[in-house]
């Protein structure tokens, strides 16, 4: 992508990627980052416990 991604946001239809210059939807999204990104908070995640992750349909088997 070569943009800084300032938010990135999930639900149950996909991902929202925000950049400095548009707006990016996608069914999922890979990011990498450099280890000091993630506690510094420049990047904003939006992400699902993985609860909210499955469906209510499927039965969650430990």
């Amino acid at each position: 992508m070569s943009e800084v991604v300032n938010q990135i946001l999930y639900d149950y239809q996909g991902v929202c990627i925000h950049t400095q210059r548009q707006i990016y939807l996608a069914d999922a999204v890979i990011v990498t980052v450099s280890i000091g990104v993630l506690p510094s908070s420049q990047i904003l995640f939006n992400l699902p416990t993985i609860y909210s992750a499955i469906a209510p349909s499927s039965p969650l088997r430990l």
